[in-house]
């Protein structure tokens, strides 16, 4: 079973297990998993189901339950359903009826494995409740390993994604059963019990724990498995009135509890973890000097979850944040003055003292300027300090959220913070270890946007030329290594030759890195498998092409550059690399920055916008529609005018794979791109344009035509410009046949409805 392949064995899956209740006589695993009387016959069907549920997601993705009685044709998604649905019906029968410890333990594994590769939201609400009401019985179990495998399952359903109202609803108000008693027999618990409705009620085992009697899932009240980790962990609850106060449970089962914290504060943060805050911090200061090392790095964990789903919480524009600025300043003063400097500081844990960077990489600026002068100079002090550090991770780590600290207006305007930021960050790209450099490579590119911002500002100090000249040297050489560091370095790069002024220029030392630079990009543009590299370069090169300092002092990138990319636009296969080429091509701001090349740019866009359509990888369809917006863009979209530019990045990119996005999309990107080309047209280009033209003037009018139509007022400012600006020309004196039937050609693809524009 180990060795063969899963897509060879998951079409054997109807002959092993059975899709809906069969007669007796029918064999299949499940037959020998509930009527074998040996355990090792159990054990060992329940181990082949482990190794057949494995990795199985994608297949079991599939899965959906039928609306209606199907006789004729039963389709292949509804049969890997009804499979699906007979495991849970199956296995939790075989949970109740084992009296074997070391086979109901194997028994709560394999029903995580198919917890965790079950498709929910594609089934029938039912099957999450029947499992927790199962397993629940044993959370309480005398033998540690069931209490764990238990809590396996539950934590499996809590981190299924995509969420369901019924997970929800289980987690918060689950139905009622029984826990045993660590006396009861499972056994003893009936069959229909097992398989009982979300409603069903069962009494109370004398000695057992009924945690929604000790606490209903009323409105503003926590959730009942929020309360079973806490127990787990030894919290005083006075309310609970059978258990032991204060007594933990064994380590694993202890591990295991706040893994299911960490998952819980992770994906239902506001519904269970935001009103029991308190407690969990409080429970925190306790196990983070809890005497077992792998107790203490877990709890590390759960308080990384903590503050980056406040974060996340925070961050929310719409108005529905669960975190107010007070309570994001409550819980950092907390974390700061004890549990998080006792990560930091803890001189036996390496992995600890890293969760407690990245918990500080969750720290957001507003919180941040509303701490104390004193925890300003401690989380400092603290992230050089681990910046230094023997081990790799705890650097990395570090290094990162130097690197998020370095973004922060308070400290990205203090000069010394930011050389110093600099310096760890060279350190890091230098590393022997590949995760290092990755990280480094990441901050340096926010090293770099920080930079550029304080650019922005005349008031603030720049950083020595030395030391930019090393940053730059050091992008440039990062942008020749692994693959991943790549990726974040040609951001770099473009931001600091973004950066670069005249003066600067002037230096020769400066004159042969920008030349290595621009050399160094078109190189991880046009070569190489990683697509990222490619697109990230290609963004690279279009937030140089907005220094005007670059077109000047004899620099010769220009013809390279623009070839290249207009190879991109037109030939490459990858649409997200073609996206980010047709925005570097339209950042030239004037018509003598285009130079000769501007004619070829025009021709570049309007074949890649034909070409748009023809895909020979299917794989790339996802990105069609949103690369023809992106040919007729150019100029970025901007949140305000002092944020640097950054072009569409992948994730926009699938992510406004909408109708209603791209719809959107279209009108900005056909108003930044060719209007933009539009407006520089002079009367030397006319007769070069007219070839352009002339066999192109179907796909040009199509969009322009829907611009037009569409472009709200406020968007339509650009097209204004490129309309007058054709006008003016088309009435310009002296034009001969050729410039005249050129330029009435531009004219009608701006002129389409004038009116539209005149106010």
């Amino acid at each position: 079973m180990k060795a063969c392949d899963k897509k060879v064995l998951f079409g054997y899956w109807p002959s092993l297990l059975p899709d809906g209740p069969h007669p007796p006589h029918t064999r299949t695993l499940i037959t020998c998993l509930l009527k074998d009387p040996s355990p090792k016959g159990r054990m060992a069907v329940s181990s082949v189901l482990i190794n057949m549920l494995l990795g199985s997601r994608l297949y079991l993705s599939q899965a959906e339950d039928s609306e209606r009685n199907m006789t004729a044709f039963t389709p292949w998604s509804v049969t890997v359903g009804n499979m699906v649905r007979e495991l849970h019906r199956s296995l939790c029968l075989a949970v109740i009826a084992e009296n074997s410890l070391s086979v109901l333990t194997q028994l709560l594994r394999s029903l995580a494995a198919l917890v965790q590769n079950t498709p929910y939201h594609r089934l029938a609400p039912g099957l999450v409740t029947r499992v927790v009401s199962i397993v629940r019985r044993f959370i309480t179990h005398k033998d540690a390993k069931v209490q764990v495998s238990s809590l396996t399952v539950l934590g499996s359903v809590v981190a299924f994604e995509p969420s369901t109202p019924e997970i929800l609803r289980v987690i918060l108000k689950p139905s009622q059963p029984r826990l045993c008693t660590e006396d009861e027999d499972p056994t003893s618990l009936s069959t229909s019990e097992a398989c009982g409705s979300a409603s069903s009620i069962c009494e109370d085992a004398d000695g057992g724990v009924m945690y929604e009697d000790c606490f209903p899932s009323k409105s503003g009240e926590s959730s009942w498995l929020m309360k079973v980790c806490l127990d787990n962990m030894g919290v005083q609850r006075t309310e609970l009135p059978t258990r032991n106060m204060g007594v933990s449970a064994p380590i694993p089962a202890q591990v295991e509890s706040l893994q299911l914290l960490t998952v819980l504060t992770m994906n239902y943060f506001v519904p269970v973890v935001v009103g029991q805050l308190k407690a969990v911090l409080a429970m925190l200061d306790e196990t983070l000097v809890n005497t077992d090392s792998t107790v203490r790095l877990h709890a590390g964990r759960v308080l990384e979850a903590l503050s980056s789903s406040m974060r996340l919480q925070y961050k929310k524009q719409d108005g529905t944040s669960a975190v107010s600025v007070d309570e994001m300043l409550q819980f950092w003063t907390h974390v700061l003055s004890g549990p998080l400097v006792r990560m930091l500081q803890n001189p036996d844990h390496a992995a600890l003292r890293a969760v407690g960077c990245d918990c500080l990489a969750n720290l957001e600026e507003e919180t941040f300027q509303l701490l104390s002068r004193d925890k300003h100079i401690l989380i400092i002090t603290i992230l050089f300090g681990c910046s230094k550090d023997e081990e790799n991770y705890v650097r990395s780590s570090a290094i990162r959220a130097l690197a998020i600290c370095v973004l922060f207006q308070v400290l990205r305007e203090d000069i010394h913070f930011v050389m110093d930021t600099a310096e760890f960050i060279l350190q890091g790209l230098g590393d022997k270890s590949l995760g290092v450099r990755i990280k480094a490579s990441w901050s340096l590119g926010n090293l770099s946007d920080a930079l550029a911002l304080n650019k922005m500002n005349s008031e603030n100090e720049d950083i020595p030329d030395f030391l930019l000249l090393q940053l730059l040297q050091a992008s440039i050489s990062s942008a020749k290594d692994n693959d991943k560091v790549r990726s974040n370095a040609v951001r770099a790069v473009g931001n600091l030759l973004r950066m670069l002024e005249e003066s600067t220029l002037c230096d020769p030392s400066f004159k042969g890195a920008v030349q290595d630079a621009v050399d160094v990009l078109v190189q991880n543009s046009t070569s190489g498998s990683n697509m990222k590299v490619r697109w990230n370069a290609c963004y690279a090169i279009g937030n140089m092409m907005t220094n005007n300092a670059l077109y000047a002092h004899g620099f010769k990138w220009q013809s390279g550059v623009f070839n290249v990319l207009g190879d991109l636009v037109v030939n490459f296969r990858n649409f997200k690399v073609r996206i980010n080429a047709a925005l570097a091509l339209s950042m030239p701001a004037t018509r003598h920055q285009y130079g000769s090349h501007f004619v070829h740019v025009w021709t570049a866009l309007l074949d890649g916008l034909e070409n748009s359509s023809t895909m020979e990888d299917f794989s790339e369809y996802r990105h069609h529609d949103n690369l023809i917006h992106q040919m007729k863009s150019g100029k970025p979209f901007r949140k305000n005018p002092t944020e640097i530019w950054t072009p569409i990045c992948p994730s926009q990119v699938i992510q406004s794979n909408t109708q209603e996005m791209l719809d959107n999309v279209t009108i900005d990107v056909l108003c930044q791109s060719l209007s933009h080309l539009a407006t520089l047209v002079r009367r030397e280009d006319l007769i070069a344009l007219h070839e352009v033209f002339v066999f192109r003037m179907d796909v040009l009018q199509q969009h322009m035509a829907k611009f037009s139509r569409d472009a709200p007022p406020e968007k339509s400012a650009l097209l204004y410009t490129a309309a007058s600006h054709c006008s003016t020309l088309l009435q310009s004196a002296g034009l001969n046949a050729g410039e005249h039937n050129s330029a009435a050609m531009l004219a009608s693809v701006f002129l389409l409805d004038n009116s539209n524009l005149i106010e």
